[in-house]
């Protein structure tokens, strides 16, 4: 699964009691999870690792913006270690503009099935979880069994404790940004505009998408339409959004 932009409501539990889950792998042919866009949710993927025993997955470049837990693997029950190598995390992006309270990049739930290591010296993980040294997600919360977390030492955005609970993170070589060069979203997408025009950008085309979706219920079209009005204010493009304004179904008249 690639290239999605899910985008949920508000993943405050004090205020919208459904837990959203932007990507739920259940199946062990399941899909591999690669440049994904995913926003305001309680989950980014979820995923249970005996369920990928045995099978190479790859979670990479994707984009977590607002998401209280971005990857969660769940309990397992039968309570082995999912086979060396078989797993790779690496050159995704954790953003917090909402300030979400306790967000967490990567959760490992406990009895969960995981990798005893996760990427390698010579293919380290490259994960951001803040900018300029400054953390915006806790990185890693582990619950299960110990592992070992391969990471750019170089880097100002692969932000981990000096000394992480229940993991041991382990210095590598390498550049974080040129080795995710080849991802869409994820690391270097953030970096690549000012930040006030890339959450524009994205917010724009977030809100783009779902409006094309049928039976939007009118309040959340209503936020959507804000959002996109806002958006394109940031980009400066209103010709832009008067010709994509006429493009749109509206079933109760002109948009």
């Amino acid at each position: 699964m690639s290239g999605n932009r899910i985008s949920g409501g508000t993943p405050d539990p004090a205020a919208n009691a459904v837990l959203q889950v932007g990507i739920s792998v259940g199946l062990a042919t399941g899909t591999t999870q690669v440049g994904n866009e995913l926003t305001g949710l309680d989950r980014g993927i979820e995923a249970v690792g005996a369920e990928w025993h045995g099978n190479t997955r790859d979670v990479s470049g994707n984009l977590f913006r607002n998401v209280r837990e971005g990857l969660y693997f769940y309990q397992s029950i039968i309570g082995v270690s999912m086979q060396p190598g078989r797993l790779t995390i690496r050159c995704n992006t954790f953003e917090n503009p909402g300030n979400l309270t306790g967000a967490v990049g990567l959760r490992i739930a406990a009895n969960a099935e995981f990798p005893t290591t996760l990427g390698t010296a010579f293919n380290p993980n490259g994960n951001r979880f803040g900018t300029a040294g400054v953390p915006v997600v806790v990185p890693i919360v582990n619950n299960s069994g110990s592992f070992q977390y391969f990471y750019y030492g170089s880097s100002t955005q692969e932000i981990l404790p000096v000394n992480p609970p229940g993991y041991v993170k382990i210095l590598s070589g390498g550049n974080l940004a040129s080795a995710c060069a080849n991802y869409a979203n994820g690391i270097n997408a953030r970096s690549a505009l000012p930040q006030t025009a890339t959450v524009g950008l994205e917010a724009l085309r977030e809100a783009q998408d779902s409006l094309r979706l049928s039976a939007i219920p009118p309040q959340r079209r209503s936020a959507l339409l804000t959002t996109l009005v806002s958006a394109t204010g940031q980009l400066a493009d209103y010709a832009g959004l008067e010709s994509y304004l006429k493009t749109l179904p509206d079933p109760t008249g002109p948009v």
